[in-house]
């Protein structure tokens, strides 16, 4: 198979050591332009690091450090719960909120997070499987202190911006034959 040879990356762009660096520079830089949009809800990138700092601190208060967080989520407030994870340096677990509960069961328990942040739809779901993973806390993404709005109306905070990778652990049913070789596997970012 042929080599495949990266694409030189402009010097003039910044080299940022983790995403969260580049969203802090792009809040600080760039801070009225949009950054996320959803229907008619426009967030700008000042917004967006200040809700991922609000949440990042709440990961913090739930003992997130070194720990792992399942997402069950679909694309609401995912790329805010994400960074925020980065941000609290968890390994973050994205899962796929469609797989059935024979599916999610196995990941959950591979996984083994600390907490479950999840989307209102799935609040119900997400609580069975925090018993799975030995009493998970579950947060609940949109609803009640966990809405753009809630986290925005806090004290600016500063994005937690550390040197330290974040794991991203990678689970599908797909993939389970090779997790039960190498349990702890994941992608570093």
């Amino acid at each position: 198979m042929p080599r495949v040879t990266p694409p030189k990356r402009d010097p003039s762009y910044p080299d940022f050591p983790t995403i969260v660096h580049a969203l802090a520079y792009a809040a600080e830089h760039r801070g009225n332009a949009p950054a996320l949009a959803c229907l008619d809800r426009v967030i700008n990138y000042a917004q967006y690091a200040q809700a991922v700092a609000a949440l990042a601190h709440r990961f913090g208060e739930a003992g997130v450090t070194g720990e792992r967080i399942a997402y069950l989520m679909r694309n609401s407030l995912v790329a805010v719960a994400l960074h925020a994870g980065m941000a609290a340096r968890a390994q973050i677990a994205p899962l796929n909120p469609t797989f059935t509960d024979r599916e999610i069961e196995p990941l959950v328990r591979d996984v083994d997070p600390r907490v479950i942040v999840c989307d209102p739809e799935f609040a119900e779901r997400a609580r069975r499987l925090a018993q799975l993973a030995g009493g998970a806390e579950v947060i609940i993404a949109g609803a009640d202190e966990q809405t753009v709005e809630r986290l925005l109306s806090e004290p600016a905070a500063p994005l937690p911006c550390r040197s330290r990778t974040t794991s991203v652990r990678i689970s599908s049913p797909a993939a389970r034959p090779a997790c039960r070789k190498a349990p702890n596997t994941g992608t570093t970012i």
